[in-house]
Formats: structure tokens, C-alpha cells, sequence
């Protein structure tokens, strides 16, 4: 999957790079307060559909974080 990163990151200016990281990091702190928030949440809700969303955001997270740290590798 770095081959994906790499390829993509050639196509971009840095402005355009930096436009992008800035953009995935603002998503990766709002995907952490709503993580965060969600967890407090499941004290009281511990239905199935509460789980799966908050699953469904960590798994997010995950992908954003990966991405992230691929476009600064290269």
C-alpha cells in the first residue's frame, strides 16, 4: 500500500501536499473527540449499533492515521 502513497504524493505540488495533510490531520483530531466522546457514551449505551459506530470511526481514524504518516515518509 506505501506504493499508493508514493505515486500519489509525486502528483502533488508540496503547497497542494501540505494543503492535503493539513486537511487529514483536522479529520484525524475530529475523529478523536468524537472517539473520545462516543467511549464516555458507552457506559450508559452498550447497544449493538452504538458499538458498530464507534468501531466503524476507529477503523477511520486508523486509515487516516496510515495515510497521514505515508505522505510524510516520502
Amino acid at each position: 500500500m506505501q506504493w499508493h502513497f508514493v505515486n500519489l504524493v509525486k502528483n502533488f505540488t508540496k503547497e497542494e501536499i501540505m494543503i492535503q495533510l493539513s486537511g487529514l490531520t483536522k479529520r484525524h483530531k475530529n475523529l478523536s473527540d468524537r472517539i473520545s466522546k462516543l467511549e464516555k457514551e458507552r457506559r450508559w449505551n452498550r447497544t449493538f449499533n452504538h458499538k458498530s459506530e464507534l468501531v466503524d470511526l476507529k477503523k477511520e481514524k486508523l486509515r487516516i492515521k496510515e495515510k497521514i504518516k505515508g505522505i510524510k515518509d516520502v
